[in-house]
Parts: structure tokens; sequence; C-alpha cells
């Protein structure tokens, strides 16, 4: 549940900084295709949520790596003492209050849908642009954007 002030806590945002880490160390080069397909969807004139499942079925081979990173997110969650939960509110507040576009959606889901030959169904949410949330998160944040914008791609896809 998030805190009753909508304030992302100092130790909040270096478990989350801590866990993206891991994740990245843990896929290695296969970040760098996130990175990759991250950047292509931002590149696309008029980008939005609609055209996220056709980005994850075009990228098929992306469930591999998806799956290994989950792997390592979880453990990394689990060492760091940080619900699932807990994990996408702090991501999704931290990325809102540098003005990145992000969401939260199941990728999961979409690779299974794409796998299976089917439409992937379409994120709930939608991506918010420009800074927003607490002006205390915002000053948090700030300091730390370099390593947020280098994790960007992971977060994008719920990792």
């Amino acid at each position: 549940m998030p805190p009753r002030s909508g304030e992302v806590s100092q130790a909040q945002l270096q478990r989350f900084v801590r866990v993206q880490q891991v994740v990245r160390a843990r896929l290695g080069v296969r970040a760098a295709e996130f990175e990759r397909k991250y950047r292509t969807f931002l590149e696309k004139k008029e980008a939005t949520a609609v055209d996220l499942p056709q980005l994850v079925s075009a990228y098929r081979d992306l469930a591999t790596g998806y799956v290994d990173g989950k792997r390592a997110q979880v453990e990394a969650l689990n060492d760091a003492g940080f619900s699932l939960e807990e994990y996408r509110w702090v991501r999704l507040q931290s990325y809102a209050a540098l003005g990145m576009p992000m969401m939260d959606f199941d990728v999961a889901r979409m690779i299974e849908d794409a796998r299976s030959g089917r439409t992937p169904a379409q994120p709930d949410g939608v991506l918010r642009l420009g800074p927003s949330g607490p002006p205390a998160t915002q000053k948090l944040v700030a300091p730390h954007r370099k390593v947020l914008e280098n994790y960007a791609a992971l977060a994008f896809f719920g990792l």
C-alpha cells in the first residue's frame, strides 16, 4: 500500500535501484535488446499504449530474456524485502517524477498471446508525459535521473 503522503522514501528508491541493477546484471547482453526495443517504441511518431501489443508480438525473442529477467527480479525483490506491489508503485512514481513515459502492463501475458498466435491484449494503463507526483518525490529522484534512464527499458517492460 502506498504511504499516505504519496511520496517515495529514500529507502524505497535505494531498494528499487538495487533491484534494477540486479536484473540488468543478470540479463547481461540481453538488456541491450530491451533497450533497443524500448528506443524503437519511443522513436515511433505518436507512439501510444495501443502499439505495445504489436511491439511485443513483433519481438517474440523478447520472451526468453523476459523470463530470465523476471526470475532475477523475483530473487532481487526477495533479497530487498520488496513486495511486487510496492516495487511497481515505486517504479511508476519514480519515473513519473522524472517525466519519463512509463506504465505497468502484463508483458508475460502479451508474450504468451503472441506465442499462441493471439493478438496481445491492450494494456490498461496510459503513458504519462511530463513530471508528475509529489514535489518531494521529484526532488528525491532528480539526482538519480541518469541511473533511472539507464534502467528505463527494463522498467518499461515490467522488470
